[in-house]
């Protein structure tokens, strides 16, 4: 070597030679294999999609209320209680037909009871409207009571004087107290003692406000050619409700027939249903009592367990 050069020695091994390492193909049992498992998660994702997708949309929603009739098959059974049936207390019926005889201003309380000519006009609006005058009532509702306010003489003359009447038209009566518990015990309403004295009724009732009591005044007469007679012949309740059904018939004096119905105009008389001559005889029975007008009274039933006259309807 010359100049202090650094020898160059060379390798005798063989340069190193890069080869490309093939990549693996599968197999084709396992390319098989990857297909079928790719479409099992494929068919899972489905079905789990249609799952939720259900689940969302058909989720039960708060019901709304409906303005709707019910269908046939979603109404509730018809309740029991609507459902008419026979009266069998005694003391019940006893206390219907004390009410109704008052309201004709009669003692009667048996089945069959008659409306003499002289008491007969009174009971149109009975009849023909459902109800009577708030007078009617107040004085039938007196007159059925017995006299607890006896007068001294020197309170007669003073009050009849203040009246108008005679000396022997007020000589008894019956406490305010008396009459307010039994017309409420009738009609289920407050009386308003007050009110009588402005209105006219035959035979009529006064209250007198310094005493403190009603009495009756009878200065009224007369007759006419008609008398009723009024035939109950069925009780029943349906618990919410008292019912009294009768039949109605008319004697006419003035032609000696019986008349189908209550007459409550001369000019306009409802059918003939036979002949009476005697005028007492019976003219409505359980036998024919069909063949006559029907009504029923109505009674409602109050918490404490009273049934109130309400009105009367003809069927």
């Amino acid at each position: 070597m010359e100049n202090g050069q650094t020898p160059i020695i060379e390798s005798s091994a063989a340069p190193e030679i890069q080869h490309d390492v093939p990549t693996p193909t599968p197999s084709p049992k396992n390319h098989k294999k990857l297909l079928w498992i790719l479409g099992i998660a494929l068919i899972l994702a489905i079905a789990t999609a249609i799952t939720f997708a259900v689940l969302y949309f058909t989720k039960p929603t708060p019901e709304q209320p409906s303005n709707e009739a019910p269908t046939s098959e979603e109404e509730p059974p018809v309740s029991t209680d609507s459902e008419e049936v026979e009266i069998t207390d005694t003391l019940l019926k006893q206390d219907l037909d004390e009410k109704i005889a008052i309201l004709h201003a009669i003692t009667e309380k048996g089945t069959l009871f008659t409306l003499n000519a002289y008491l007969y006009g009174h009971f149109n609006t009975l009849y023909t409207e459902g109800d009577l005058s708030e007078i009617a009532k107040l004085t039938h509702v007196v007159n059925s009571i017995q006299p607890d306010y006896i007068l001294s003489y020197e309170e007669q003359e003073l009050i009849a004087k203040e009246e108008g009447l005679e000396h022997n038209e007020v000589s008894e009566g019956v406490k305010a107290e008396t009459v307010v518990a039994k017309y409420y015990d009738i009609f289920g309403k407050k009386l308003e003692k007050a009110v009588v004295n402005s209105q006219t009724y035959c035979p009529g009732v006064q209250y007198n406000v310094e005493h403190d009591f009603y009495y009756l005044i009878h200065r009224c007469g007369g007759t006419g050619p008609f008398m009723a007679s009024i035939y109950k012949y069925k009780y029943t309740t349906d618990n919410e409700h008292a019912y009294v059904y009768a039949s109605v018939a008319t004697f006419n004096g003035e032609d000696n027939k019986i008349y189908c119905d209550y007459i409550s105009d001369s000019d306009n008389l409802p059918a003939v249903c036979g002949e009476n001559a005697n005028a007492n005889d019976p003219m409505i029975d359980e036998n024919n009592y069909q063949d006559f007008a029907q009504y029923r009274f109505v009674f409602n039933k109050a918490d404490n367990g009273t049934y109130y006259f309400v009105k009367v309807e003809k069927l």
